[in-house]
């Protein structure tokens, strides 16, 4: 009898095996050498200045911006290029407020399109970078980002007082270009998993003005299939921890908090994204430089900033929808 239940044993895990080998997936990009689509995406961001000096930013983008995949290497890494399009902004600071979407053919957007706040949202139509990407999201290159950089920033100081503004209109134009680059390629799992299991990323080196290189990782949940496009996508969850690369390293600021999250759908047929929402923070204390005439035992006077960044990028054109799930056969004689 014992042996009878031991061989049932055995065939039954042979059946089952099969099944679980199914059911794990390894998610990628599916590039396709002259693929399009078009995506928006919305950023908002609020700056906290606290301490001995306090202020407050806030700050809501959009962008609109089209890909197209240049070219597929054999082994699925691509070279997609990215041609911006409309862009639009809300700015709140302490000197100046500014609500301004560019329509060339609205008189009074023409009247405001020469504002050093607005400039980069009008130099950027029409602007183009390239990204080469595998098939796991691993960014292997971007060609065209720092040329675009410098071509608006010039326009930016070439506007009346441009030169009062290009730190922050030229922080904006950077914190969009981290937040694309965060959206439209996550790094996927290198190995098939299943609903419910977890993969971390590769540790990737950073370099942060204020607090000096830092590791950064992400701890990833794979949820599976949902709907979405018009057929099925898989749905992926990211934290990512950003942590100091050493702890002697001298550096001006010190790092306070710093993480992000991101949920993202990536298309089952096309292994386009679908949609990503994204957050993140990052707070840094600094100490401001001495007063003049400050004691010279005079504790230093620090301030910390800050930000909270949150974003949403959708497809908006193109890219088939993903693979919908075979409809179920009819009934035997119906």
């Amino acid at each position: 009898m014992m042996k009878r239940i031991l061989v049932l044993a055995a065939l039954a895990a042979v059946a089952i095996a099969p099944v679980a080998a199914q059911n794990a997936v390894t998610p990628e990009y599916k590039w396709t050498k002259g693929g399009t689509a078009g995506y928006r995406l919305d950023v908002k961001k609020v700056s906290k200045v606290t301490g001995s000096q306090e202020a407050e930013i806030d700050q809501t983008w959009f962008y609109l911006f089209d890909t197209e995949v240049a070219d597929v290497a054999p082994d699925g890494t691509a070279t997609v290029r990215v041609k911006f399009g409309n862009a639009g902004v809300q700015f709140q600071i302490p000197a100046q407020s500014m609500d301004f979407q560019f329509d060339p053919g609205n008189p009074e957007d023409e009247k405001r399109a020469g504002s050093p706040l607005a400039v980069p949202f009008v130099a950027i139509a029409g602007e183009t970078v390239s990204y080469k990407i595998a098939k796991n999201g691993r960014l292997m290159a971007v060609e065209g980002l720092a040329e675009m950089f410098q071509r608006i920033g010039e326009k930016v100081k070439a506007a009346p007082q441009g030169a009062n503004y290009y730190g922050i209109a030229m922080s904006a134009l950077d914190d969009m270009r981290t937040v694309q680059m965060e959206t439209l390629f996550r790094r996927l799992p290198e190995t098939p998993l299943k609903p419910g299991d977890s993969y971390k990323t590769p540790k990737v080196r950073e370099s942060h003005p204020a607090v000096g290189s830092l590791l950064v990782q992400a701890d990833c949940s794979f949820a599976g299939a949902e709907p979405a496009a018009g057929g099925e996508a898989w749905k992926i969850s990211c934290t990512t921890s950003k942590t100091p690369e050493s702890a002697e390293a001298k550096s001006p600021g010190k790092l306070v908090e710093a993480r992000s999250t991101s949920e993202f759908l990536l298309a089952k047929g096309t292994g386009a994204m679908v949609k990503n929402s994204y957050g993140s923070v990052m707070a840094v204390e600094q100490a401001l430089p001495a007063q003049a005439g400050a004691a010279p035992d005079a504790p230093p006077a620090k301030i910390t900033q800050r930000d909270e960044i949150t974003a949403t990028l959708e497809l908006q054109t193109g890219a088939p929808p993903a693979e919908a799930s075979p409809a179920a056969a009819p009934p035997s004689g119906s």
